[in-house]
């Protein structure tokens, strides 16, 4: 059986002792059940019994574990989805940032890629060439941000529940996300630059 936590769930467990409900001193009790039923179902069923033994008993509240769960994370969770849709808008702005960036470096080099393809280069190799290019970009990117990250999660480590500050897993996920950010970042401008006629790029100087 795992401990109780009583404030929050970030804090560690102390020393608990249990006492009868008629050794309470007229204060408040809580009356847990554990139950495969709806708690809308059972609510008026518990009332009732209540009301049986004592009538003037008063029953406040009854929720289930989950919303009680679900209560004690509420703050937590909006400072989690808050950090969340910055991170959303960030990547956002990270992809529109390098698809602006190849997309110029592309439209600067149309004459050179034209003549490449003149000479024999494939649409393939000058996709491939532009991917490569942002790869690059990216890894350098990911590379200051992973180090970034380690430094701040460490500072955040008293903020994290159920996550160390230096998690493979999510540094993985992140690290996936941001390239395959990347990777759709510049496949438009990769692909328009397999599409420059080379005829047309030689005329235009």
């Amino acid at each position: 059986m795992a401990d109780v936590k009583q404030s929050d769930l970030e804090s560690p467990s102390g020393m608990e002792i249990y006492l009868s409900i008629w050794r309470a001193d007229g204060r408040s009790a809580d009356l847990v059940m554990r139950t495969s039923r709806r708690l809308e179902a059972l609510a008026p069923e518990v009332r009732g019994a209540l009301r049986a033994l004592d009538p003037a008993m008063p029953v406040s509240d009854i929720r289930s574990l989950e919303q009680f769960v679900a209560r004690a994370v509420s703050p937590r969770r909006f400072f989690v989805l808050l950090l969340g849709g910055f991170a959303a808008v960030a990547l956002l702005l990270a992809a529109l940032g390098i698809y602006g960036v190849i997309s110029h470096a592309v439209a600067q080099q149309t004459r050179e890629i034209g003549i490449r393809m003149a000479l024999g280069a494939s649409a393939g190799s000058v996709q491939l060439d532009v991917l490569r290019r942002v790869f690059t970009l990216a890894g350098a990117g990911l590379a200051l941000g992973v180090m970034g990250s380690v430094l701040v999660g460490r500072a955040m480590r008293a903020m994290l529940y159920g996550v160390s500050g230096w998690d493979p897993l999510s540094f993985a996920g992140m690290t996936g996300a941001l390239l395959l950010t990347a990777c759709c970042a510049g496949y438009l401008p990769a692909r328009r630059a397999s599409l420059v006629d080379p005829m047309v790029a030689l005329r235009e100087e």
